[in-house]
């Protein structure tokens, strides 16, 4: 019987022995992962035996996917020289072309003009002129655009007024209505109508 448990106490110890040699072998090898905050040995018992801290990391951020080593590489996107870049187009209104319309009053005592179209018109300079019985007739002037949305008309007596008197021209020939836009960008456009009398 003491026998026995002399035997039994033996094998015990021995199992131990083997036990802490196993562990603290010197082909033993020890790394520390901060991200899993466990410790993982490594030596020919060991070996193929998955750490703990690797089995708490595929837990949270799935089999594949563990921060730092199992994240694929992003595509980076690639980018055109400044070259070959595509250029941005600002798209400007197109201005339409000043307008003119010129005709004789219902008594033939002027001849009334419309001005259009002046967006984009800072000044317009007009003349008109035609023949009397008395020689040769004209009335110059001209218009600062202030509300180029607005059409102008201008009311021009064919005669000559004084103290809201006027004395009319007996008029022989057709009358001629010379215009000229100054446009924003520094050029002129000139239109030109004829009116019969």
């Amino acid at each position: 019987m003491i026998g026995a448990f002399i035997v039994t106490g033996l094998l015990t110890l021995s199992l131990l022995v083997l036990g802490a040699y196993t562990f603290l072998g010197k082909d033993r090898t020890s790394t520390h992962s901060s991200a899993d905050t466990s410790v993982t040995y490594t030596n020919p018992s060991t070996e193929g035996i998955t750490p703990v801290g690797s089995k708490f990391s595929q837990y949270l951020y799935g089999p594949t996917a563990i921060p730092g080593k199992d994240e694929p590489t992003p595509t980076p996107t690639p980018t055109l020289p400044f070259s070959q870049a595509t250029p941005t187009i600002a798209v400007v209104g197109v201005i339409a072309r000043p307008t003119l319309g010129a005709r004789l009053s219902s008594d033939k005592r002027s001849v009334v003009l419309d001005f259009g179209s002046l967006t984009g018109v800072l000044r317009i300079t007009y003349t008109v002129s035609y023949n009397a019985k008395s020689g040769s007739k004209g009335v110059a002037g001209s218009i600062d655009v202030i509300f180029p949305t607005q059409p102008i008309r201008r009311d021009i007596a064919l005669g000559t007024c004084s103290k809201n008197v006027c004395v009319y021209d007996i008029i022989t020939t057709p009358i001629n209505i010379r215009t000229v836009y100054r446009m924003i960008d520094g050029s002129d456009v000139e239109l030109t109508q004829v009116v019969a009398y």
